[in-house]
């Protein structure tokens, strides 16, 4: 399922902002950066470029597993944050539970630092 419109991160400058000056954790296949959120809930923003794979339709599944991962995470963390995740190349083809771990890792490890 996608995320409602209220826990997404649309404004570009503040993607880019996030990008920039947010703390930051990698695993082979993706990459977060995190920072405290200007408003009072938390947004989410996925980035799957061409390069994971040319094909919509595993981008878009990539886009909705994480959806799936971060939703939880997220919501049970009691800071609002602005989280954007990126995807590389290689992610579409990790097998889910792999992802799911590799995510909570580095979200885990990212938000450390808030």
């Amino acid at each position: 399922m996608a995320l409602a419109r209220a826990q997404r991160l649309t404004d570009a400058e503040r993607l880019r902002y996030v990008l920039r000056r947010g703390a930051r954790a990698f695993f082979p296949g993706a990459r977060i950066s995190v920072m405290r959120s200007s408003v009072s809930r938390y947004r989410i923003a996925v980035s799957t470029p061409k390069a994971v794979d040319k094909r919509a339709t595993v981008r878009n599944t990539l886009r909705r597993r994480a959806a799936a991962i971060l939703r939880p995470i997220v919501s049970r963390f009691s800071i609002p944050t602005d989280v954007v995740l990126v995807f590389e190349k290689g992610a579409a083809t990790l097998p889910f539970p792999e992802l799911r771990a590799g995510i909570e890792a580095i979200f885990h490890k990212a938000a450390q630092s808030l």
